[in-house]
């Protein structure tokens, strides 16, 4: 429960399917039994960045910045503000200002679809950049739009390989993919797949 576990917290982008919203303290609970297994707050800035403690928007001066992007796990979801990975980073970086990008559900399509539309150095002021990108297997069906995932990932960005090898983003995996989407719609009430836990395509 919470504003961030019902999307409370959340708004639609054109681009990335959607993002947490800016300036915005958004929590959640989750209570399983009657035991807590987590109760935590996060905070968000303009651009939609969670904020990192140890790299305050203002001070410094910094030599460098990382740029941490990811799901979930880089995000930090169930943990405070004070107790992300990128906070950590930050504290064992004391040069660096870490900017977190990562958000709940997101995947490289989300990544390199903010590189691609969204001018970064107007959010970051640093000249020397690196960026981090934290990986879990999981990440494979949501850059593909698997049956698993697209209930929430359904105007994600849809990307594929061009003749040159190259990715292209054709839009989004509802846009681009109507009719998949809407099979998978109906199919997510199928009580067979569900507990079998049934995916396609095969990853």
């Amino acid at each position: 429960e919470g504003t961030h576990s019902t999307g409370e917290s959340y708004s639609f982008d054109r681009v990335l399917g959607y993002g947490p919203k800016p300036n915005f303290v958004g929590e959640a609970r989750l209570v399983v039994d009657g035991a807590t297994v987590y109760d935590y707050a996060y905070t968000t800035d303009a651009q939609r960045r969670r904020i990192v403690p140890a790299s305050p928007a203002s001070g410094g001066p910094y030599a460098r910045a990382l740029l941490l992007f990811g799901g979930s796990y880089a995000f930090g979801e169930g943990v405070d503000d004070h107790q992300t990975l990128a906070h950590e980073l930050a504290k064992r970086l004391p040069d660096t200002r870490v900017y977190n990008y990562a958000f709940s559900g997101y995947g490289p399509g989300q990544m390199l679809a903010r590189l691609e539309s969204y001018d970064l150095r107007a959010e970051v002021a640093e000249q020397e950049v690196a960026a981090l990108y934290v990986f879990i297997p999981n990440h494979v069906r949501r850059v593909n739009g698997s049956y698993s995932v697209i209930n929430w990932s359904r105007h994600s960005p849809y990307y594929q390989i061009d003749a040159s090898g190259q990715a292209e983003r054709l839009g989004s995996f509802q846009g681009e993919r109507p009719i998949l989407t809407r099979w998978y719609d109906f199919l997510r009430g199928d009580q067979v797949f569900q507990y079998y836990q049934v995916d396609f395509p095969p990853v």
